[in-house]
């Protein structure tokens, strides 16, 4: 499927120039309640700052016709939840019955999940 960006960002993550691009991304139509065979959508964290480390946060890949439910990832926001000077990142998935966010944080040059929750619609 063709890639379609819906969100890049770049921020200086810890306060020091460390600059980081944000992308989320998708292919093919992921907001129907049947997604075809390689539809996907994710996250992924670039460093910008001469090191090149690229990470994928998350990923949902769909790998038959019609067989699992829609997913969709999006950057929900880049804040400092804990006060530190270190920026965190908050990625939303959503889905057909609910949505969760995952809370990321840069620690000693690695991305490391601190967290996440969400909510099922009943």
């Amino acid at each position: 499927p063709k890639l379609n960006l819906e969100q890049t960002l770049s921020c200086d993550i810890t306060g020091k120039g460390e600059i980081v691009t944000i992308i989320a991304a998708t292919g093919g139509d992921i907001n129907t309640a049947e997604p075809a065979k390689g539809d996907y959508s994710l996250v992924l964290v670039r460093n910008s700052s001469g090191k090149g480390l690229t990470k994928v946060l998350q990923c949902e890949v769909h790998s038959e016709d019609g067989q699992q439910e829609a997913v969709h990832y999006t950057v929900a926001g880049v804040l400092d939840i804990d006060n530190d000077g270190v920026l965190e990142l908050a990625v939303e998935q959503k889905y057909h019955w609910g949505r969760q966010r995952y809370f990321y944080k840069f620690i000693d040059g690695n991305w490391a999940e601190l967290f996440h929750g969400g909510y099922q619609i009943d």
